[in-house]
């Protein structure tokens, strides 16, 4: 039985069979290069006056279901930017999350922050996708590839002008990933296999990531004593969605957590 990173994976090479198939990857690469200039992810969460949060939108989880319908992405962008988000994150992903890249595009174009396109990324297409849609970050998931595709993916983000953000869950990931030199890991709580949250698993691999790198705890961040903990355990950024998305009032949920922590 597949699990459902590998579901998620398998219907995400379908998705980047159709993009190719509709558009030759030169063609991508082209209008990739001509985009206008991005926003530094990475400045933007280390320059926070208040605890560093990337808010994110997303309509569902694999886990929980739907978590808010959206018609369009643009008021919940804006309520996070007047709410103090660092920087926003916006699922891409349709068939498993309910989001699209035009979500991506909308978000970017309503704020001033920089934007992270988070979705299962495998083939170079979705990075001049993601450039050509104006995500100044992508997340990059080491369990969803083999070092020598996160290599080149890595390179080509960064040549593009756009943060890789790239996510660990075990430590056996990391050695791969600290080859590249990152100037941010994620660190997800949720594993990807059993859908199992645990925070510890940000306290365990924290430790094992050198401190200039900027560390970015995502998943299963529910409240203030949440980002107190974490923060005592060195991890520098959140990344939030679930919990803001489920909220009555996700701007005053999101302007509570960043006035949290230590």
């Amino acid at each position: 039985m597949m699990t459902v990173l590998q579901s998620i994976l398998s219907t995400k090479m379908r998705e980047v069979h159709q993009l190719i198939k509709a558009r030759d990857p030169s063609s991508w690469r082209d209008e990739a290069l001509s985009a206008p200039p991005g926003r530094n992810f990475v400045a933007a969460l280390r320059g926070s006056s208040h605890i560093p949060i990337v808010a994110e939108i997303k309509r569902r989880s694999v886990s929980e279901g739907i978590l808010r319908s959206l018609d369009d992405v643009t008021p919940m962008a804006r309520a996070y930017e007047q709410a103090g988000a660092s920087a926003l994150s916006v699922l891409t992903d349709g068939p498993f999350f309910g989001g699209s890249i035009e979500d991506l595009a909308q978000a970017r174009g309503a704020v001033s922050l920089p934007v992270l396109r988070k979705d299962f990324i495998v083939d170079p297409v979705q990075v001049y996708q993601s450039r050509i849609a104006g995500a100044d970050a992508v997340l990059l998931i080491a369990a969803a590839l083999r070092p020598s595709q996160m290599r080149s993916l890595f390179a080509l983000s960064i040549g593009l002008a756009m943060t890789p953000v790239v996510e660990v869950h075990h430590e056996s990931e990391l050695h791969a990933v600290l080859e590249l030199n990152p100037p941010i890991i994620g660190i997800n709580n949720r594993d990807l296999a059993t859908l199992e949250v645990n925070l510890e698993t940000c306290v365990h691999l924290r430790p094992l990531i050198p401190r200039g790198i900027l560390v970015l705890g995502e998943s299963g961040i529910r409240g203030p004593e949440d980002i107190a903990m974490l923060q005592e355990a060195g991890i520098d950024a959140f990344l939030i969605g679930s919990t803001l998305m489920r909220s009555e009032e996700p701007g005053a949920k999101l302007a509570e957590l960043c006035r949290a922590g230590v």
